[in-house]
């Protein structure tokens, strides 16, 4: 088969089949990289928020602990119950208070996308269309060649056909 055959514009097929899948290859490694940029992104992100998050609660927990024990003793001072009754009321309230913002969190946390979706997709219909594309060329390819190996056959078979002193 003749690899250099040609198209109306005189680019041969395997030029442009060459062509087609460097274009792709090209496409498909930017596509890859806006993927891992945004992904590192996100990490960055989360990572940033884990931080902030780690050392909010933990600030957080430590003036808790020294507001609990205060509000505590003023509970005591202000109805003069005794010690262990005024913590259960301060520790039942504090601990009711956490439940609920673990359960928030929880709920906020399950919303965090690492995952980039658009990238993704992007990524999946640059696929799609590079197969199109190098199927198109494929097939383009394999009719200019039939053709071409339609017209030799023919030219071969004219010319066994031929008589003496005719052209071919």
């Amino acid at each position: 088969m003749p690899s250099n055959v040609r198209n109306g514009t005189g680019t041969s097929i395997a030029d442009l089949a060459s062509g087609i899948i460097e274009d792709a290859q090209r496409l498909l490694r930017q596509e890859v990289e806006l993927v891992r940029r945004e992904m590192q992104q996100e990490w960055n992100k989360a990572k940033a928020a884990g931080t902030e998050l780690g050392l909010g609660a933990g600030l957080s927990a430590v003036g808790g602990l020294l507001l609990a024990f205060m509000l505590v003793y003023f509970l005591k001072w202000l109805t003069g119950w005794h010690e262990a009754g005024c913590f259960a009321i301060v520790g039942g309230i504090l601990t009711a208070v956490g439940v609920a913002l673990l359960m928030r969190g929880g709920h906020d946390a399950g919303e965090v996308n690492l995952v980039p979706k658009q990238a993704i997709q992007e990524l999946e219909d640059t696929v799609s269309e590079t197969q199109e594309k190098i199927s198109e060329a494929v097939s383009e390819t394999s009719d200019q060649v039939a053709a071409a190996v339609r017209h030799t056959t023919e030219a071969l078979t004219e010319g066994t056909h031929a008589t003496p002193g005719t052209r071919t």
